[in-house]
């Protein structure tokens, strides 16, 4: 009985400090923070998404109530990214999502965050929510593939090594092309990351002699881009 008289006290003081308007607590100030590594990207990167939050000034653990990114694509019509963030905690007051992006466009990352406060002497919850948006950018550039090879008239005792040079990651496919039509496909690359690549190859590899086209052929799932350069297959007398 005399626990219940004090709980019913402590109620009644609350009210009555409530409806005299004095503040019992302070709201806490929730703050935030959305940042990605990097602000463009090409189709088929891979982007961090990082969530900070602070609580009255200092990093504090928040509860991520949602999160969803919209993309602006190039002829401004905006729908939802082929990407969900899946934050997962770093640290108190931090969280990270990674995902990989597809389709060119701008893209808008909203993060609303929430923390729980009792206030008025305990007598109930507040839900505080703060929201952090950033912005990044998916670049609309077509996919380009160049190859290369040395030597250019090599015999078919000779190796060549081929550079193929991509702009962006891509599955690339190399194919020797002779005049009389016949095409045959050498040993697969298959996906490629950006930038310079040396592929040794055995001329053996022809199963002919004479002039010959090795074209390389790049796709992503978004484009296609094709290069070639022209060899000389000449005969030789090769080691057993």
């Amino acid at each position: 009985m005399a626990r219940n008289v004090t709980h019913l006290a402590i109620v009644l003081l609350c009210l009555a400090f409530a409806g005299s308007g004095v503040a019992l607590a302070q709201e806490a100030q929730l703050i935030v923070e959305v940042t990605t590594d990097k602000a463009l990207y090409q189709p088929g990167e891979v982007v961090t998404v990082t969530v900070r939050t602070f609580v009255n000034g200092k990093p504090a653990p928040v509860t991520i109530a949602s999160a969803q990114v919209t993309v602006t694509l190039p002829n401004g019509k905006t729908v939802y990214s082929d990407i969900r963030p899946d934050f997962h905690r770093v640290s108190p007051g931090v969280y990270r999502a990674v995902g990989q992006v597809n389709a060119p466009g701008v893209r808008q990352v909203d993060v609303v965050a929430s923390i729980e406060q009792k206030v008025g002497c305990k007598c109930q919850v507040k839900v505080i929510k703060s929201q952090g948006v950033t912005a990044y950018a998916v670049e609309s550039l077509p996919l380009s593939v160049a190859i290369s090879a040395d030597p250019l008239a090599p015999s078919v005792c000779d190796p060549i090594t081929v550079k193929v040079t991509l702009n962006r990651a891509a599955f690339v496919r190399l194919l020797a092309v002779f005049p009389h039509g016949v095409q045959r496909e050498l040993v697969v690359p298959g996906w490629l990351e950006a930038g310079e690549h040396w592929i040794k190859i055995q001329p053996k590899e022809f199963f002919d002699v004479g002039p010959l086209t090795l074209v390389a052929i790049a796709s992503d799932g978004y484009g296609l881009s094709e290069a070639a350069v022209e060899l000389l297959l000449g005969y030789g007398v090769c080691d057993c």
